[in-house]
């Protein structure tokens, strides 16, 4: 079942895809405490398996009013079941709901592209690499009609 979660309970899923191997610490971000700030989840059998956190956060250079999509993953055995299209999908729809919201925009690692573009993202950037994390170019979906 997808639905809205606290940042609390997005570690386990951030961990376990985007962190493995490093301290839990490095699950929080400066930006889970930013106003209006929210995360979707998708829980089965009383875990959340699947995270994405949605920040108040223009991209610098892209006109309008965005919102940054960050921490976005599926535990590894749960992934490629529509688990991340459906965490995905929550949020945007909440953020269609505000009218002045222009984009969605992420920084996507390589292995993630094909996932956005299917989703309606496209490339705004060259690659370039997060240290010890890896190569990632930015993208942004239109969330207008």
């Amino acid at each position: 079942m997808v639905k809205f979660i606290t940042v609390e309970e997005t570690i386990p899923a951030r961990w376990a895809a985007l962190r493995s191997g490093k301290p839990r610490e490095d699950c929080y971000i400066v930006q889970d405490s930013l106003p209006d700030s929210f995360h979707t989840g998708f829980e089965k059998e009383g875990e959340i398996i699947g995270t994405a956190s949605f920040f108040p956060v223009s991209h610098e250079g892209q006109p309008g009013k965005g919102w940054q999509l960050r921490m976005m993953g599926v535990m590894p055995e749960y992934q490629g079941q529509g688990i991340g299209e459906a965490v995905l999908l929550l949020g945007i729809e909440h953020l269609r709901k505000d009218t002045s919201i222009d984009y969605l925009w992420c920084n996507a690692r390589e292995n993630a592209f094909n996932f956005y573009q299917k989703n309606g993202f496209e490339f705004i950037s060259d690659f370039f690499d997060i240290p010890g994390i890896g190569p990632h170019k930015t993208m942004i979906k239109s969330l207008k009609p």
